[in-house]
């Protein structure tokens, strides 16, 4: 990391190494390379209020852990994103986080349909996939749902226990929706301010 921020502190004419310098090489290594940022100033403030509802709901929701980095810098597909690590190094996840976990995921549809006069962009959809991809775990595998089973693969139940199962997903992902809209509405200043 020393070597790589040595690498950045040459490339803006220095020869000599800053703190910022150091910050920029670790989220190098850590993130990968930035691709640079949106291409225009609307795409930029886009994406800034996008990720702001991640940050929002990460400080507000997740005090376990400290976000390490929001931006709207590019990573190839990724247009921004938020990244947060533990304050404290734990084995097991709880019900509680998992459903944090849920809303900070899915805010980015809530808080662009709020301030984009209901409208979203297709870079909800990793969002949407993560989310639906936990709930559909904490379902199926963690007992936190309405349901105990727990099968370690189909047998045989057919499209009747599939679409059980989406349903359940989907009226989970609907719950921690609504909660994560009312979250933004009742915070639209502090994303504003993020995304500023």
């Amino acid at each position: 990391m020393v070597n790589e921020a040595l690498i950045v502190a040459t490339r803006a004419g220095r020869d000599f190494v800053t703190f910022a310098d150091v910050l920029e090489a670790r989220t190098f290594k850590v993130h990968g390379l930035s691709d640079g940022t949106a291409s225009t100033e609307l795409e930029r403030w886009e994406t800034a209020i996008h990720e702001a509802g991640h940050a929002v709901c990460s400080y507000l929701l997740r005090p376990r852990d400290m976000i390490d980095i929001a931006t709207v810098e590019q990573r190839g597909a990724v247009g921004g994103f938020v990244s947060w690590i533990p304050r404290e190094d734990r084995k097991f996840d709880w019900r509680v986080d998992a459903d944090a976990d849920l809303v900070c995921s899915i805010v980015s549809l809530p808080t662009e349909r709020e301030f984009f006069g209901g409208d979203n962009s297709f870079g909800v959809g990793g969002d949407l996939r993560a989310a639906t991809a936990l709930a559909t775990t904490m379902l199926r595998r963690a007992a936190m749902g309405d349901t105990l089973s727990s099968p370690i693969e189909p047998q045989g139940h057919g499209d009747d226990a599939a679409n059980d199962l989406d349903r359940r997903v989907e009226a989970k992902l609907q719950d921690r929706y609504a909660f994560a809209q009312q979250v933004i509405r009742d915070n639209r200043w502090f994303v504003l301010s993020i995304a500023h």
